[in-house]
């Protein structure tokens, strides 16, 4: 949650306007987070997390959004995409860093995740370092061009690449939260409201 690249999303979103609500959280075992991470490779806990978060926003906000926009960051990418159709409020999904290299995939099954992608038809971002240490850039490259094979068509996929940005965006935080920002003002003036 305090990560600057999530930080600074999370910043630029509220300064933007575009959103009645805007919110992030904790997983299991970061911060603040009561509960300890289980490492259970299987995500369902951390999906269940998550669902219950928009569920709280929907019901305990006093304008509730009546359409979403999921951005998730390195892990956080893969448990969005769980969570995409299990939440029909949602319209468009960002990924910043989805790990798909081989240790990533391993620990975390990414590879699954990501092509759970293919099975919803929100647009949807990948924000990408050419120098991103869990995903080599041809990785990511190789999954886009298969996503856009999947039939019926998935929802549209755009990758916004970041030259010589490693997975923690060291130093890009800002530049990130912009092209973020103008990506999802280009979603809701494309007829997605937030």
């Amino acid at each position: 949650m305090d990560d600057p690249t999530v930080v600074a999303i999370y910043r630029a979103a509220i300064q933007s306007g575009l959103f009645s609500t805007v919110c992030r959280y904790n997983m299991r075992g970061a911060g603040g987070s009561s509960r300890k991470w289980n490492k259970n490779i299987f995500i369902d806990p951390d999906v269940q997390d998550m669902l219950a978060v928009i569920q709280h926003v929907l019901k305990n906000t006093a304008e509730p959004p009546k359409e979403l926009y999921m951005v998730g960051y390195s892990y956080g990418a893969c448990v969005a995409a769980n969570s995409l159709e299990q939440v029909p409020e949602v319209v468009g999904y960002v990924a910043v860093g989805f790990p798909l290299g081989g240790m990533a995939n391993m620990a975390l099954r990414s590879r699954e995740h990501w092509s759970l992608l293919a099975e919803s038809t929100v647009p949807k971002l990948v924000v990408q370092g050419t120098k991103d240490n869990y995903t080599p850039l041809t990785t990511l490259r190789d999954y886009a061009s298969q996503y856009h094979d999947h039939q019926p068509e998935p929802g549209q996929l755009d990758l916004q690449v970041f030259d010589g940005a490693d997975h923690f965006f060291e130093g890009r935080y800002e530049e990130v939260a912009e092209k973020v920002i103008a990506w999802l003002q280009k979603q809701i003036d494309a007829g997605h409201h937030a």
